[in-house]
């Protein structure tokens, strides 16, 4: 994941903390996960599994700094 500033440099998201909506934090639900894995965040709800993620935790993925966006973003549609 990757996101541009507005001077145009663009900075790596290699952080991310598992959020969860009212019911997910009511316990109503349970089958959430949320984590990393290799160079890959990962998000996982409903389904009915086993797995509960725990709210808050903080998860680092591998960096992918070789492989930075090549974007014109002055191409895309307004």
């Amino acid at each position: 994941m990757w996101v541009r500033d507005t001077a145009g440099t663009w900075h790596e998201c290699t952080t991310a903390r598992l959020t969860a909506d009212a019911t997910a934090q009511g316990r109503h639900r349970l089958d959430f996960d949320g984590g990393a894995r290799g160079n890959h965040f990962f998000l996982k709800n409903c389904g009915f599994f086993a797995e509960t993620g725990k709210v808050g935790t903080q998860s680092t993925r591998d960096s992918t700094a070789a492989e930075k966006p090549d974007v014109d973003l002055g191409s895309l549609p307004r």
